[in-house]
């Protein structure tokens, strides 16, 4: 009986998955030199599924999520359904990530406002001299449970 899968590619799936729960990691804990890692030099990340903005990670985007995350003392994703889909010569691929992700906005009344959102992170990947890396990583927001913040939306109406 031969395997289904090759040793080389469940290893790229198991690499792949790996640059997902890195970026989640970094994200929830502000370790932006961490989420660094998983882009390409001059990756690119597109938020605007999420009401942010589109650019290179480092620098554009890694100040935005700098300043706007610290608001957020309470931020956890979780990642499932990592579908990989290589390309012929597997030197390339593009992978869709479920996401969810309970959120909780400090307010300066010192009480915390939780919400929660789901969706998927749609990549772009190459596998570069230091393995797989994101090339451009688009974010699609799917879902909501509660609403954002009021200090976040005052004015925008």
């Amino acid at each position: 009986m031969n395997p289904r899968f090759s040793f080389a590619e469940l290893s790229d799936q198991y690499e792949i998955e790996q640059l997902m729960y890195t970026y989640a990691t970094g994200i929830d804990t502000a370790d932006y030199e961490l989420v660094d890692s998983i882009f390409v030099p001059n990756g690119e990340i597109d938020y605007a599924g999420i009401g942010g903005p589109k650019g290179r990670w480092n620098p554009e985007i890694k100040q935005w999520s700098e300043e706007s995350l610290a608001a957020f003392p309470v931020r956890k994703h979780y990642i499932t359904n990592v579908v990989v889909t290589f390309a012929p010569d597997r030197d390339s691929a593009t992978s869709v990530t479920y996401w969810r992700a309970p959120m909780g906005f400090a307010r300066a009344d010192g009480s915390i406002h939780i919400f929660e959102s789901g969706g998927r992170y749609l990549d772009t990947l190459v596998r570069t001299a230091d393995g797989w890396r994101i090339t451009l990583r688009t974010t699609a927001q799917d879902w909501m449970i509660g609403t954002l913040p009021e200090e976040m939306t005052a004015g925008s109406e």
